[in-house]
């Protein structure tokens, strides 16, 4: 748990540096650095509280860590005391080939008795606290599968929201420039320069922008519901935190080369099906024993009063019973055959878990190599629709070239932001895929190195073709 929470603190760390930059982090105050800690860390303990997978899994490793005891129990001494009263009306008859003779008898009598048994030898006993420990074990590796997925889904979810943000800022100003280049359209279809088909495309073109930001909107109040959903109405994050400053970081060189060697050995979900394997094999071992004799040792002190002349008034007794089983109806075979069929079932699991596990982590793997590529192509053609800006720009300032101009060159700069933030979304899901896979979230030495690292989008544009007086910077 110490070691948990020692990387959880990593991860925060790495994360917040991620959301501000290196560069910004050195600049932020203590209390806002400390604010953006706890809230990652407090999102993260609320989703634990609040998410009703993760509660049944502790639950259930809970409920696995007594049943260990309720079986360990059946190895220890078991002490019982019974006791009795009661009254006895009685007729005696005897008889002979001469006489004939009855009476009556009534009397009372009580008796208490105390007895202790322990088992000396019962191999189903000891197999019961075996496959229980096995249970635990796998109930404790699907809490570790729930902690893993529950953390990506945080993560997933607060880079949804930095995206959304930055993609209605997008949408915002790409409308603002589509409507620059429709009112110059239109001016140069008044002047009888251009045909009336160029401005309804432009026209068009405006009324997908403004799609664009009404979609824009829907989908940030959907990432922030999820988030809510996930760690209370109160999880906000801080309007200052963005997707500025961000690039690729190099993923772990072992998860490239042995990510199934990975998968095989720390999959958490992969163990606990493993684990009630052995289980289903000591269900077995336990139907077998069955068959074999139990020795139980015992011992008993009564004492009671009667008024009957042979009435045995105290006894203590002390011995050994053994139990050979000599016939069942068939039962001994029977629970050997069930427990064979669940041994069965439980591979068939485990074999099936494995494919798919491995499936889903080579297929995210793989999925992150597409998405670092097209990130890395949409990192330099944003540099370039940058410079391309800039470039049009001059121009404009110098009168080479009409506003509208310099309108689609900051659209084309907007939509490959656009399209960058996608690139985004894509390239984490398939790293948080990649790691919970190889559950390696928590492992420190990952954390570190979180799929984005300080200073990665270009140099924020200065889009000013909206009028000089309202030049403004946007930042990505």
């Amino acid at each position: 748990m110490a070691q948990r929470q020692l990387s959880c603190r990593a991860f925060v760390l790495s994360l917040l540096l991620v959301l501000n930059g290196v560069a910004r982090a050195e600049s932020l105050e203590p209390s806002q650095t400390e604010q953006a800690l706890a809230l990652i860390k407090t999102h993260y303990a609320k989703a634990r509280q609040r998410d009703g997978d993760h509660r049944a899994m502790e639950a259930s490793a809970v409920s696995a860590r007594q049943a260990i005891a309720v079986a360990e129990a059946g190895l220890g001494v078991k002490v019982s005391a019974t006791g009795g009263s009661f009254y006895t009306d009685r007729t005696e008859a005897q008889s002979s080939s001469a006489l004939s003779q009855e009476s009556d008898r009534q009397f009372t009598s009580s008796q208490i008795t105390i007895s202790a048994r322990k088992p000396l030898y019962r191999r189903k006993d000891q197999l019961m606290v075996d496959q229980a420990h096995a249970r635990l074990r796998s109930a404790h590796a699907l809490v570790e599968a729930s902690e893993q997925r529950l953390f990506a889904k945080i993560v997933m979810a607060w880079m949804d929201i930095l995206v959304s943000r930055d993609r209605l800022l997008v949408a915002i100003e790409s409308e603002r420039r589509a409507m620059v280049v429709r009112e110059e359209t239109d001016r140069r279809l008044q002047a009888g320069e251009i045909t009336a088909d160029l401005l309804a495309l432009e026209m068009a073109r405006e009324l997908v922008r403004q799609a664009d930001v009404q979609d824009a909107r829907v989908r940030l109040q959907v990432a922030e519901r999820t988030l809510m959903d996930l760690a209370g109405e109160d999880a906000l994050i801080p309007s200052h935190l963005s997707l500025a400053q961000i690039t690729l970081a190099p993923t772990d060189g072992q998860i490239d080369e042995k990510i199934v060697s990975l998968i095989e050995q720390n999959n958490p979900e992969l163990k606990s099906f493993r684990f009630l394997e052995d289980a289903a094999v000591l269900e077995r071992e336990k139907a077998l024993s069955e068959r074999y004799p139990t020795v139980e040792g015992y011992l008993s002190a009564s004492k009671g009063e009667n008024d009957a002349v042979t009435y045995v008034r105290d006894e203590r007794r002390l011995g050994v019973q053994v139990v050979i089983p000599i016939y069942t109806s068939g039962l001994i075979d029977a629970a050997l055959a069930q427990a064979e069929a669940e041994l069965e079932k439980a591979r068939a699991l485990t074999w099936s878990a494995e494919t798919r596990v491995k499936s889903t982590g080579v297929n995210s793997l793989a999925q992150l190599r597409v998405a670092r590529s097209r990130l890395t192509s949409s990192h330099f053609q944003m540099k370039a629709s940058t410079v391309h800006v800039r470039s049009v720009e001059a121009a404009y300032l110098a009168g080479a070239v009409s506003r509208a101009d310099l309108a689609r060159a900051e659209l084309e700069y907007l939509q490959s932001r656009y399209r960058h933030g996608d690139l985004v979304l894509q390239y984490t899901q398939a790293w948080l895929g990649v790691h919970v896979a190889t559950a390696m979230i928590h492992s420190s030495h990952l954390l570190a190195a979180w799929p984005f690292a300080p200073e990665v989008l270009p140099p924020s544009a200065r889009l000013i073709s909206t009028g000089a007086a309202s030049a403004k910077t946007i930042s990505p």
